[in-house]
């Protein structure tokens, strides 16, 4: 099974944003695999994504 990613390296607009496919191992014991078809963000992502706020990576 594949996931679609969205990776942001650089502040930007929307043309920064790389989708990427990735392989999903099986899910193991006390797991479970969820299929999403529509996702959110939140508002203040915008501003993180517009370089009004520095954004530190690992601290969504």
């Amino acid at each position: 099974m594949q996931a679609i990613q969205a990776f942001i390296e650089t502040q930007g607009g929307p043309e920064v944003i790389e989708w990427r496919k990735v392989a999903l191992g099986a899910p193991g014991r006390g797991q479970a695999l969820v299929r999403q078809s529509a996702i959110g963000l939140n508002y203040i992502d915008i501003y993180h994504q517009g370089n009004r706020f520095r954004l530190t990576r690992g601290l969504e």
